[in-house]
């Protein structure tokens, strides 16, 4: 066959055509699969649960805002700058509250209730991804592991059911 020459006859180019086609249909769901996988964030958790832990870390790090740093200047620099700026500072002895034991009471509480409620929720998700990976284990590739987040999670917690 000349691949190149004016001497192809044209079922030669309809052929030609043809198979190229086919392998851009190919081509075109293979890219349309990797960009599919790729802006899936469930699997770069199921793939890479520490990475993806790290990356949460990070960004929660990130976004929280640095502590305030707390000056005490001494007594000799109050007095400049009050006198400076004509300051007059008014003592008002603080406010007890009278219901400590009772305050105490319901931050723990709460705390424990916030807990319990965590608990709960990460076992719910580390179900969530467990059936998740049970439905997509027979579709999934040879060369993906079945151990993905939700397992790990769930023998890291113990089973509660």
């Amino acid at each position: 066959m000349n691949q190149g020459g004016p001497g192809r006859s044209a079922e030669e180019i309809s052929h030609s055509m043809k198979r190229l086609r086919n392998e851009l249909d190919g081509d075109v769901h293979q890219i349309k699969q990797s960009a599919a996988t790729l802006s899936d964030w469930q699997y770069y958790i199921r793939n890479y649960p520490w990475m993806s832990l790290g990356g949460a870390a990070l960004v929660g790090y990130l976004l929280v805002p640095k502590r305030l740093e707390i000056q005490s200047p001494d007594a000799e620099t109050i007095e400049k700058l009050a006198r400076k700026n004509r300051l007059v500072v008014e003592h008002q002895p603080r406010k007890h509250a009278s219901s400590g034991g009772l305050q105490s009471v319901a931050s723990f509480v709460t705390r424990l209730i916030i807990k319990a409620a965590t608990a709960q929720l990460m076992h719910h998700f580390a179900n969530g991804i467990a059936s998740q990976e049970s439905t997509t284990t027979s579709v999934a590739s040879p060369e993906s592991s079945s151990n993905g987040a939700g397992e790990h999670f769930s023998r890291i917690m113990g089973d509660r059911e």
